[in-house]
């Protein structure tokens, strides 16, 4: 009869751990819907939709890209699925176009070890800065082969 009662003891006690791990996963899982839709909230754009491909005529709406320090930027190579830390480590090319938003190539090393590499479009001379190599950002997946980045 002991046997059988540390058996169900057991059991039980397997099973509120099994329920109490479901409940954090489910919790980071909001976490970091959330913070994706946080950054949504904040980020600023031009009018139109993000462009698949970037030229010269359709850059218009990176006009106020990153004015809150959150930057839609198109992924060049890599891939992320979830929100993770990073670290800026270039920024580099950056050359004005017609409309004077300057397009700037940065690599981003996460925080599992992979490095993406991003074209960030935003206006220089409307006071939104390079992002500077070594500080840390926050990235996080969105739409259209784009991700935000918070810094």
């Amino acid at each position: 009869m002991k046997k059988n009662k540390l058996i169900w003891s057991f059991i039980g006690f397997a099973a509120v751990i099994g329920i109490i791990f479901s409940a954090m996963a489910f919790s980071q899982t909001d976490k970091e819907q959330m913070k994706m839709e946080d950054l949504e909230k904040q980020l600023v754009l031009g009018e139109g939709n993000l462009p698949q491909e970037i030229t010269q005529d359709n850059t218009k709406i990176f006009a106020k890209n990153g004015i809150n320090d959150v930057f839609a930027i198109q992924m060049v190579e890599g891939v992320i699925n979830v929100p993770l830390k990073g670290t800026v480590l270039t920024d580099e090319v950056c050359e004005p176009d017609i409309y004077g938003y300057y397009h700037c190539w940065n690599n981003i090393e996460l925080s599992n070890g992979e490095i993406i590499r991003g074209l960030t479009i935003h206006d220089m001379n409307g006071g939104v800065p390079c992002l500077s190599p070594d500080s840390e950002v926050v990235v996080t997946p969105y739409k259209d082969g784009y991700f935000l980045l918070k810094r």
